[in-house]
């Protein structure tokens, strides 16, 4: 049969791709032969994967400091016969990153999508740089340009081979979003 599905909100290195990662670890005696995780373009992509049985979703449902996830929340009550079966917790912990080789003191602009943004307000006034939101955290990481901070998970790094110029630098800690992992009523 070979591994099991497991669709999440790419790119590689979201919170919803760390969630990914710790359901297939919490949920591996359901999956004997392991999961597949397979970034998505949207949650849209993600609930129709999974209505359609091609393998199981996850989604962001709520975050501590900035509340219900509401769009995800509508599309789920949308859904014919799919059900949040599985709770992952996530601690949201941003880094700061600067592109490899370039000086972090001549960044002018913070990237990063716009709930990472408000969770870094901090960072942004002490180093004078000005907002720009990106689709995601991953991908103002992935495509970080000189000048730029970006802000994102700590997996990101490694990821993207982008250099880490400060740790934990949200402004509240404790921060976390809870996702749930979907699948087919009848399979439940």
């Amino acid at each position: 049969m070979g591994a099991r599905k497991l669709f999440y909100l790419g790119p590689q290195g979201t919170f919803t791709h760390q969630a990914a990662v710790n359901a297939s670890h919490m949920l591996a005696p359901l999956a004997t032969e392991g999961f597949e995780l397979v970034p998505m373009d949207d949650v849209p992509q993600i609930l129709e994967a999974a209505q359609n049985g091609e393998g199981w979703g996850i989604i962001a449902w709520e975050n501590n400091v900035e509340g219900y996830v509401v769009p995800n929340l509508d599309a789920l009550i949308d859904e014919r016969d799919l059900v949040g079966f599985a709770r992952v917790d996530v601690n949201v912990e941003f880094d700061a990153y600067v592109r490899a080789g370039t000086d972090p003191d001549a960044a002018r602009i913070a990237t990063a999508h716009s709930h990472g943004l408000a969770q870094c307000k901090r960072f942004i006034e002490q180093h004078h740089l000005k907002p720009r939101p990106a689709s995601s955290n991953a991908a103002a990481c992935r495509d970080l340009a000189d000048g730029e901070i970006a802000f994102g998970p700590h997996i990101c790094g490694e990821l993207y081979d982008i250099t880490r110029i400060g740790t934990s630098i949200q402004d509240y800690r404790g921060a976390n979003t809870d996702f749930l992992v979907l699948a087919p009523r009848e399979e439940v």
